[in-house]
């Protein structure tokens, strides 16, 4: 018999939250990244979603992908109440390029199907024991298999905010991203941009939600990651991102994730 195999490019193994959300028009959710997946669909309103130097609008039956450690805040627009379900999950492998680039457009089919799976997860999460043991596989399948087909589906529908502080902000955020290795101060990330310290600040308070000192550490903190990642020892990272010590280095990766580099290194390895 000839198998055709089947390549487990991306399987979710575990579910983390799952709920969803209804809002007032002040409603705001300073930024934040984390190791899991995070989807967000909107059933009504809109809202206004930074997601690393992009900034969109999104409305009703829209939905939006996080990656594992990719910056995002989210906050109530155009004068509505907002309303929609945000789940958040573990995953092995990595979801297709295609569909970490802004916003899609659901079909009405797509968001009955969404609606369908969602209500699975939430009986996932509601189960006493003796619960099914299939319940949560299942419904990760039906999720994986929804996500994968949203490549071949309807083409992505970004609204993106283009006022000249939209355009700012995504200038800055390219010079931190330009500078990640560097260790500048905020002074040296102005001036890169032209504008003043007290200006920046107050970018980041609109669009983050969070200092751009905190940013600018998530983007540092990104960067060793995957220095680590591809095989660099703890003292050539520190050395290479031009941290004062090693011993700094590691007080700053500990702070930042809870572990300290050598530790992550090892569950990293664990996971393979």
């Amino acid at each position: 018999m000839n198998v055709k195999q089947i390549h487990q490019a991306f399987q979710i193994t575990g579910f983390c939250t799952a709920f969803p959300f209804s809002w007032d028009e002040r409603f705001v959710f300073h930024g934040e990244s984390h190791e899991m997946w995070e989807v967000i669909y909107l059933a009504d309103g809109a809202v206004e979603i930074t997601e690393d130097e992009n900034i969109y609008t999104l409305s009703r039956g829209n939905m939006i992908l996080h990656a594992p450690m990719e910056f995002h805040r989210i906050r109530s627009a155009r004068g509505s109440a907002p309303s929609g379900f945000i789940l958040s999950f573990m995953a092995e492998g990595s979801l297709p390029e295609a569909l970490k680039d802004g916003p899609f457009t659901l079909t009405d089919e797509q968001q009955q199907a969404y609606f369908h799976i969602s209500r699975e997860i939430l009986r996932f999460f509601e189960q006493t024991e003796p619960a099914d043991p299939y319940a949560g596989q299942a419904a990760g399948a039906m999720l994986s298999a929804f996500l994968l087909g949203l490549r071949h589906g309807q083409a992505q529908a970004p609204v993106l905010v283009k006022s000249a502080s939209a355009l700012c902000y995504q200038r800055l955020i390219a010079a931190m991203t330009a500078a990640v290795e560097q260790n500048c101060s905020l002074a040296e990330l102005a001036d890169t941009c032209f504008v003043s310290v007290s200006y920046l600040k107050l970018l980041f308070r609109q669009y983050a939600g969070i200092s751009p000192k905190t940013y600018y550490s998530h983007l540092r903190l990104q960067r060793a990651v995957l220095l680590l990642q591809q095989g660099l020892s703890i003292a050539a990272v520190a050395e290479r991102m031009h941290f004062s010590s090693t011993n700094y280095f590691i007080t700053f990766f500990k702070k930042q994730t809870g572990k300290t580099p050598a530790a992550y290194s090892r569950q990293e390895l664990s996971a393979y």
